[in-house]
């Protein structure tokens, strides 16, 4: 299988390249990679600056890369955010 290499920055990066500091849906679907991103985004979602989030998550991938959906799920009701479902 051939190596692709993507560029990379941070979420704060990105917005002070567009001259915004808040961002109103942020949608997640990177195979399990999600703890590591958010985590990077600690300060951004304590301070409310990212409204709501929309995550495609695979249990089994999130462990292959060191968390599961429950530290997930923690650490994102730990800054606030609520939990909900499709048909909630």
């Amino acid at each position: 299988m051939a190596e692709t290499r993507v560029p990379q920055c941070t979420l704060p990066d990105v917005l002070a390249r567009f001259g915004t500091r808040a961002v109103r849906l942020m949608k997640l679907d990177i195979e399990g990679a999600e703890m590591a991103a958010l985590s990077g985004a600690r300060e951004l979602l304590a301070s409310g600056s990212i409204s709501y989030l929309l995550c495609e998550l695979n249990d089994n991938l999130l462990r292959q890369a060191g968390s599961s959906y429950s530290q997930l799920a923690g650490f994102l009701t730990g800054l606030g955010y609520v939990q909900e479902s499709p048909g909630d």
